[in-house]
């Protein structure tokens, strides 16, 4: 059976990739940090719905990489990663302190480069992994992104 990690998974974005690739037979490695009652919620309804699939909740902050050999720990096999999440602060990009910089980029490039260095043989094990990087970009207020 094909798993896939689900890098924000409690986003929009995360939510619809789970819901296709659960339907499609995949068993998914949820990721969140905040929103932990949306991905137990989409896990109950998947688990009712693909009972010979595994659907495992992983709580990780992409703004500390230091945990990262905890979180790789918990995945076994593995055959995608997709990084659907995100953040941004909202204000105008010259409004943006150097700390906010350093978070953006944690969360969106640092981190996500991080873990893809301590799971690249998992994927490879594989024959066919397979790295997806998944964002939005909106235009309703200023903001650092």
């Amino acid at each position: 059976m094909r798993a896939a990690l689900i890098v924000g998974a409690s986003g929009d974005i995360g939510q619809a990739v789970a819901k296709k690739l659960a339907h499609d037979g995949w068993s998914l490695y949820l990721h969140y940090f905040e929103h932990e009652q949306v991905v137990t919620s989409q896990i109950a309804t998947f688990q009712a719905a693909y009972p010979n699939q595994d659907f495992i909740p992983l709580q990780y902050d992409l703004t500390d990489d230091r945990h990262l050999d905890d979180l790789t720990a918990q995945l076994f096999s593995l055959d995608a990663v997709i990084f659907a999440a995100g953040m941004t602060y909202y204000h105008l990009f010259k409004d943006t302190t150097v700390s906010e910089l350093t978070t953006l980029m944690r969360v969106h490039l640092l981190t996500p480069m991080a873990l893809l260095t301590k799971i690249e043989h998992k994927l490879a094990q594989s024959g066919h992994g397979r790295v997806v990087f998944i964002g939005s970009v909106y235009g309703g207020a200023g903001s650092a992104m």
